[in-house]
């Protein structure tokens, strides 16, 4: 349907050694367009978690934002959890 909103998926974690990247997380859209996002640790705040997407990149509706930012958090803690 025109407008509805597209169905995220985080199709892979990948763990990084950096301190500050510290994993990229595959985002797949719609089953069509994937995504490679950051998974940053918060210089300003320790402990938080904040993303980083491609530059070429933009989500526009804030509210499909936060899901897909909450998708990979989750995705992310969940892989951590399991090593």
């Amino acid at each position: 349907a025109p407008g509805a909103e597209p169905k995220i998926t985080v199709a892979g974690i990948k763990t990084l050694k950096s301190k500050t990247r510290i994993a990229n997380a595959e985002t797949v859209f719609d089953g069509e367009l994937l995504v490679v996002a950051g998974v940053m640790n918060s210089a300003r705040e320790p402990g938080e978690l904040w993303i980083a997407w491609p530059e070429i990149f933009r989500i526009k509706n804030e509210a499909l934002k936060e899901k897909a930012e909450k998708l990979i958090k989750e995705a992310y803690a969940k892989k951590r959890k399991n090593q």
